[in-house]
């Protein structure tokens, strides 16, 4: 019946033209990468406060709304955790490695 799949399978359901879309749109509508955009969706604060009417809540909603909701939309499990970083994400790590 499919009820003892692990969860994270869903990910072979994405096709890499979806990924790369949404990875596009996570940088041009929230200026941040996917992996940041999953990680939040995963966190219950994150779902907390995007039930507030704040203009930056409204502006998460309407990316969520064009681009697969709470729904992973990253294939694989490259998914890191955000304290997890690894000095790839092209951000300043501060101490330039």
């Amino acid at each position: 019946d499919g009820s003892d799949k692990n969860p994270d399978e869903n990910y072979n359901y994405i096709t890499l033209t979806e990924e790369q879309q949404f990875r596009q749109a996570c940088i041009e509508y929230l200026g941040i990468d996917a992996e940041i955009v999953e990680e939040s969706k995963r966190c219950p604060m994150f779902r907390k406060w995007l039930k507030g009417r704040s203009v930056d809540a409204f502006h998460w909603n309407l990316f969520l709304m064009k681009n697969g909701g709470l729904a992973p939309m990253l294939r694989g499990k490259k998914v890191l955790n955000l304290t997890e970083g690894n000095g790839n994400n092209g951000g300043s790590g501060g101490d330039g490695k």
